[in-house]
Parts: C-alpha cells; sequence; structure tokens
C-alpha cells in the first residue's frame, strides 16, 4: 500500500512512451471524451525550476540538464496530487482547460488545443461522451512508471513507441522551454528512451497491464480502441 488514505475505486490509466509519439493527443481525446468526474495530470507540470540542485548535466560535452529523467521532476508532488484525486470522492465538475503548445499531430506540429467544453448538468460534454461506472483519472508523462508509486496505483498503461528517425523528426518540429542544445537528442533524449522502453518491456510490464503501441499508427484508429480498453475496465 502506497499510503495510508483509503484509495477509492477510481482507475488509474497511465500514458507514456516516446516524445512526440501520440500522448498528450491520446490523453485530451480520453478528456474530452470521458465524464467530467475524469481527472488529467500532466508529468510535464511537474519539471523542477532550472536553479534546482537535483538536476543532472548530459555529459560533459554537453552544458545542458538531462531533463529526460525522473530525477528532473517533482514526483512527490505529482504523486501527492494523485493521491489527492484518488482518495476523494469523484464530482461532476467543470472540466480544466488544456493547452499543449508543442504537441505534434500525426507527425505535424500542431497548433495549441483548444479549451475542452463545458459540461452540461449532466456531466456530458458531447455526444459521444461514454459512461463509467468508475471514475478515471488519467496521467500523462514520458517516464511515469520509472516513479514505484505511480505504478502502483496504475491499473492500465499504454507505451507509444517511435523509430529514432521518426523520434528525432518529430521533436525537431516542436519548442521547448529550455530548448534544445545541438547533441541533446543523441545525447539524452533517445538513449533515455531506449532505456526507459526496456524497463517497461522487462520489468515494469510484470507490475501493471501494460499495452505498447506504434505512435506511427493512424491515430483515430488507436484513440477508439483505447477508449473501448478503458471503458471496459471502467464499468
Amino acid at each position: 500500500m502506497t499510503s495510508k488514505k483509503v484509495i477509492l475505486d477510481w482507475l488509474v490509466v497511465s500514458v507514456t512512451g516516446a516524445t512526440g509519439g501520440g500522448k498528450s493527443e491520446l490523453c485530451t481525446y480520453l478528456y474530452k471524451n470521458f465524464p467530467s468526474t475524469c481527472r488529467l495530470l500532466r508529468q510535464d507540470d511537474y519539471f523542477l525550476p532550472e536553479d534546482s540542485p537535483k538536476h543532472v548535466k548530459c555529459s560533459d560535452a554537453i552544458n545542458h540538464f538531462n531533463w529526460d529523467i525522473l530525477t528532473a521532476l517533482d514526483m512527490d508532488k505529482m504523486f501527492a496530487d494523485v493521491e489527492e484525486i484518488i482518495t476523494t470522492p469523484p464530482v461532476f465538475q467543470e472540466k480544466k482547460k488544456i493547452t499543449y503548445t508543442n504537441m505534434v499531430t500525426d507527425g505535424k506540429a500542431s497548433k495549441p488545443i483548444p479549451d475542452v467544453e463545458t459540461p452540461n448538468a449532466s456531466g456530458i460534454v458531447n455526444d459521444s461522451c461514454v459512461s463509467l461506472r468508475r471514475p478515471v483519472l488519467i496521467l500523462d508523462g514520458f517516464c511515469l512508471l520509472d516513479d514505484l508509486k505511480i505504478r502502483e496505483v496504475t491499473e492500465l498503461s499504454f507505451f507509444f513507441e517511435l523509430s529514432r528517425e521518426e523520434c528525432n523528426r518529430r521533436r525537431n518540429l516542436r519548442n521547448f522551454d529550455p530548448p534544445d542544445v545541438p547533441g541533446y537528442f543523441d545525447e539524452c533524449v533517445w538513449p533515455m528512451y531506449e532505456q526507459y522502453r526496456d524497463r517497461c518491456k522487462q520489468r515494469y510490464k510484470n507490475e501493471l497491464n501494460l499495452v505498447f503501441l506504434s505512435g506511427n499508427s493512424h491515430l483515430n484508429n488507436v484513440h477508439s480502441s483505447i477508449l473501448s480498453q478503458i471503458v471496459e475496465f471502467a464499468n
């Protein structure tokens, strides 16, 4: 047990994998189509400030922090927010605004996602909104499963894979703060992704329901399939 608090019947779904693989668009799609009891947390919102002493340099050759490892994030704060949600009874509430300014869609740089619609009194966002018995918490992040506490509460996880070439191409379409420096992809982004993917395939898949997906697949087909799988778990 990760906490002394009583964990209620929330379904925690973690969406993870390669940068530019389609995580954020999937999470937005799910969030828009689930009832307004649904919650969404993004790992990118928990990066430590640049002046944090916890940061690790990429290498002697690159004067840049490694932002692609777990220690670059305040995971204690993220899990505290997770815990607060899953130990609290779900309520219908207006959905929060979602803004992904650097997302890649079908291999192309996308415009910021517009704000989600405001649900009506019944909690329905649009006509396609599905009905769920259990409330759903969606977690969006590139290395979520490296955190033991996140793994322990995750019941279902989806991992987007990409080839090195496609991952690099898509990343070059995006803007980051701080921006990538020359050599960062080769020194940090890709090696960290490969190591994380291997841990997921060799270890983490034995601890939870972990589904591997191709980030090159047509996103509409992927979205509908994942929506169906989550509905099955949540009902």
